[in-house]
């Protein structure tokens, strides 16, 4: 054993082995996830954003509310857009919507 470590070999015992192998193995044959179980892509800041967004409300307008610089909030914008590879404010609104983001949370 010793000898194995100290080659760089990795030591493994038999049972350790089988149940790694029986565990790859369940894996390998369970359906996969739904996609609710997804993590999270935006922060609770950026989706308050985008709540605020699908409310109608302006970048100054979301500051003032959110006690942030209007340079602040078009970095959040910008970020939830690189996030959701959307171009717009409205497809973000949209992807929100598709979600059930929209009414969750507050304001």
């Amino acid at each position: 054993m010793i000898e194995l470590v100290a080659r760089g070999e990795t030591m493994c015992s038999p049972h350790l082995a089988h149940a790694m192998f029986t565990r790859l193995s369940e894996l390998a044959h369970a359906p996969d996830r739904p996609l609710s179980d997804e993590p999270m892509i935006l922060s609770e800041r950026e989706l308050d954003i985008v709540r605020l967004i699908a409310d109608g409300w302006s970048n100054r307008q979301i500051a003032d509310h959110l006690f942030l610089s209007p340079h602040t909030v078009k970095n959040h914008v910008y970020n939830i857009l690189k996030k959701l590879r959307v171009q717009r404010r409205l497809e973000a609104v949209k992807w929100a919507a598709e979600k059930g983001l929209l009414n969750q949370g507050p304001q």
